[in-house]
Formats: C-alpha cells, sequence, structure tokens
C-alpha cells in the first residue's frame, strides 16, 4: 500500500525490500517501476531506490529491458546524467558523516561557517542560498567546468628552472600573488617578480576529480542534502 501511495517516505524503504524477494511478482514490480521512472512519474526522492532495485534485480529479463531503456536514454554527453536520481531524497544527518570522511577531503578543503580559519576551497557555509543541488552535483562530478571565483589555481615556470603552483590570488605591474598550500593547508602566500616568469598557465581547481567514485549513489545523495542545509548568511 505505501508502494502504491508513492510517498518517498514510506515506498523507499518498501522499494528496498521488494529488491531483497526473490519472486516474479517482486521482479514485475521492479519493471514496472521502472517503466514509470522512464516516463518521468516517480517522486524525485525515490528515484535510487527504484534504480537500484532493478541494477540488483537485472538478472530478470523484463527488468534488465526497462533498465536497458532507462539507461539508453541518459545523454552520453552529460557526465552528471547518471547521478541525477541522487539530487532528492537524502539524508542530511548521514550526509554530514560523510562530509567529514577522511578520504574525500572535504573537510579539511571547505569551511562551513564565514568564521571559520580560511581553508584552500572557498566556503560552504551559504551553499544551499546561492546554489542549485543540480549546480553541487556538477561541481561535484566535474570540479573543472565552473570553478569559484576567486579559486582558480595557476602554474609558474620560472626563469631558474623552478615553479610555482597555487592558488592565484592577482597581481599587479610588477607582480603575481600565489597561494601555496601543502596537504590542503594554506602554508604561505608568495609574491613572483613578473621579470622572473618564463611562462604560465591556468591550472583549474584544486578540487579533487572522480569524487563522485570515491562514494556510492546513497552517499552522494546524503551529501547533496547535507550541503543544501547550508544557508547560513554572512
Amino acid at each position: 500500500e505505501a508502494i502504491g501511495r508513492g510517498d518517498p517516505a514510506e515506498a523507499a524503504p518498501c522499494i528496498d525490500a521488494l529488491a531483497k524477494l526473490k519472486s516474479v511478482g517482486a521482479d514485475a514490480a521492479i519493471a514496472s517501476w521502472m517503466q514509470k521512472l522512464q516516463a518521468g512519474k516517480v517522486p524525485a526522492a525515490m528515484q535510487l531506490e527504484v534504480l537500484e532495485a532493478a541494477q540488483n534485480r537485472r538478472e530478470n529479463p523484463a527488468v534488465a529491458k526497462a533498465l536497458a531503456d532507462y539507461e539508453g536514454k541518459l545523454n552520453p554527453t552529460d557526465a552528471c546524467a547518471p547521478f541525477a536520481p541522487c539530487l532528492k531524497g537524502g539524508d542530511a544527518g548521514r550526509g554530514a558523516k560523510i562530509f567529514r570522511r577522511s578520504e574525500l577531503s572535504c573537510e579539511r578543503c571547505h569551511a562551513l561557517d564565514f568564521g571559520e580559519h580560511a581553508k584552500v576551497g572557498p566556503t560552504l557555509a551559504n551553499l544551499g542560498l546561492v546554489r542549485s543541488r543540480s549546480s553541487m552535483l556538477e561541481s561535484i562530478v566535474l570540479p573543472q567546468r565552473a570553478i569559484t571565483a576567486g579559486y582558480q589555481n595557476i602554474s609558474l615556470e620560472l626563469k631558474d628552472g623552478s615553479s610555482e603552483v597555487g592558488r592565484y590570488l592577482g597581481e599587479d605591474d610588477q607582480v603575481v600573488s600565489v597561494e601555496i598550500s601543502e596537504d590542503d593547508k594554506v602554508v604561505e602566500i608568495v609574491r613572483i617578480a613578473k621579470t622572473t616568469i618564463a611562462s604560465h598557465r591556468d591550472s583549474g581547481s584544486g578540487m579533487t576529480e572522480g569524487l563522485a567514485d570515491k562514494m556510492s549513489r546513497r552517499d552522494l545523495r546524503d551529501l547533496i542534502a547535507f550541503l543544501a542545509t547550508q544557508r547560513k548568511k554572512p
């Protein structure tokens, strides 16, 4: 009955339970839900449960076909498309714990309060006010696509054969200012005379590539839910 009502809070756990039932009826129900997903008739907050249920039961021909039909309609040029079911339905409390996982470096690089000590990445204190969930997902999946102003890295090759890589802070007629970090901590700001620079190039964002692949889809959904709650005002 809960699944039939389609209330995500009630139906999502039922979809999970359905995926564990090895029966013809369960497989038929999962295939039916996949068809609804493809038709855009599944609430956003339970799309991931439906998709994962189908992935877990793909040995059933009807489920496999429904899953293949869904995946075949994803835009192959959109790296974020496979992660779209992660945008809604997450648990912000679990997301806070994921944010603090050392292997992800979220907490090391980003502050959650305007009063925190400056870190190598932009503050996330007001992220939920200034960014959509889709934009948050894009930053995680494709960190080089849209870099927050003031957080562009630069690589400088100097005439003496040495080099400097860090966050570009600005320049004047004589020097280029670069923030140098080690182990995700700011260690110094160097001002390099332009007369000593042989070449330079933008080196993009310092955010880790492949971050989405270091967590499960449910972890990613929970992380986005947590980030969306960051709504402090300066």
